[in-house]
């Protein structure tokens, strides 16, 4: 394989190209003369002649004549009929594992040769030699290797003998035409998708519509708080937008129908959906306890605190009475403290009996 134009070759080695096989020996008074057979596969054999004069011991040896075996074979391929001003050799490419002729450049700077045009030699029995577009570039049709394919190859074996390569007229014709197919195809593609999206949303204002169609029902929950709203399957409640109240039901439509939860739609700036004061409901009001049923909490008497700029009177309970409020369910928002010493800085601990039930609203400083 030649891995730099530039670097001496001993003068007594023969030609040496991978996947070739020495055949023939002929040296003249004026160049020595080898004949190497190569296989394109499906049996098919080649021969290229390859020659390097005598007046330059340090040089390559160049491709002179491919053909069938034997004196008599047929010619495929010639240096003579390409009327080339520059170099004609034979490369092997690792990747592809294939064999192809380089006509390389080297004028007017032999330090600075460049790929002109590439060969396959898998393709010469196969192709027919033509002339492409204005500037009558030469090309090989028929063959495995494209114009595209064959530019691609130029490519890369350029950069792996670190020497330059021509892009010739019909080779960039065409990489602009692959260009303008891909930017092409791109936008179609584009196209498409946007049509399919404009599709589903449609589809989805549709179905939206249709549950907005539904007749609202109203449930409650266990602590006897009423809710109404939409009912929704599954992830339908998503649809909607942010605080809109929905009931989650097992099927829809369904005799009867069974609730699940209902909760308000919950969406955030960054597109996060969630369930806002979601609640199991049923159907079935619970009943309230009469003012006789409800039990007799005893208090220690209570205190004043400031919450908000308003001054809200606080109940004192022991932890009995506590326990009592939180099992009967106590929900009219009555503040109460706990029974006990205040913290280090005279503050008493206090709670609030919801409909959510009870929770900690903060420290605070009787008045």
């Amino acid at each position: 394989m030649i891995k730099s134009l530039c670097l001496p070759i001993d003068p007594s080695a023969r030609a040496k190209i991978p996947g070739t096989k020495l055949v023939r020996i002929r040296d003249t008074e004026t160049h020595l003369i080898e004949t190497h057979a190569v296989s394109i596969g499906e049996g098919e054999v080649l021969h290229l002649e390859l020659l390097r004069s005598i007046k330059m011991p340090k040089g390559d040896f160049l491709v002179a004549r491919v053909q069938e075996p034997g004196e008599e074979g047929k010619a495929y391929w010639s240096f003579r009929e390409e009327r080339f001003v520059g170099l004609g050799k034979v490369h092997f490419d690792p990747e592809i594992k294939e064999h192809f002729i380089l006509l390389i450049n080297n004028k007017p700077d032999p330090r600075r040769p460049v790929i002109e045009r590439i060969i396959s030699l898998t393709d010469l029995p196969r192709t027919t030699r033509s002339k492409m577009g204005e500037a009558g570039d030469i090309v090989y049709v028929g063959g495995k290797f494209d114009l595209l394919k064959l530019l691609q190859v130029k490519e890369r074996i350029a950069r792996e003998l670190k020497i330059g390569y021509v892009v010739t007229k019909s080779e960039q014709s065409l990489r602009e035409a692959m260009r303008k197919r891909q930017v092409d195809q791109e936008a179609e593609l584009k196209s498409q998708q946007a049509a399919a999206a404009q599709a589903r949303h449609e589809a989805r204002e549709v179905y939206k519509q249709k549950i907005l169609s539904r007749p609202t029902i109203t449930v409650w929950t266990a602590k006897g708080e009423k809710r109404w709203g939409i009912p929704v399957v599954g992830d339908d409640w998503k649809l909607f937008r942010n605080n809109f109240g929905v009931v989650l039901v097992e099927q829809y439509p369904t005799n009867p129908i069974v609730p699940i939860e209902a909760f308000f739609v919950e969406k955030t700036q960054g597109g996060r959906c969630g369930k806002r004061n979601a609640k199991p409901v049923t159907f079935e009001r619970p009943v309230r306890q009469t003012a006789e049923a409800q039990p007799a909490y005893q208090f220690k008497g209570g205190f004043l605190i400031n919450k908000d700029g308003q001054d809200i009177f606080v109940l004192e309970a022991d932890k009995t009475n506590f326990d009592l409020m939180i099992k009967s369910g106590m929900n009219n928002d009555t503040l109460v403290a706990l029974e006990g010493d205040p913290d280090k800085d005279g503050r008493r601990q206090v709670h609030q009996f919801g409909s959510d039930g009870v929770r900690v609203i903060g420290m605070y400083q009787p008045l």
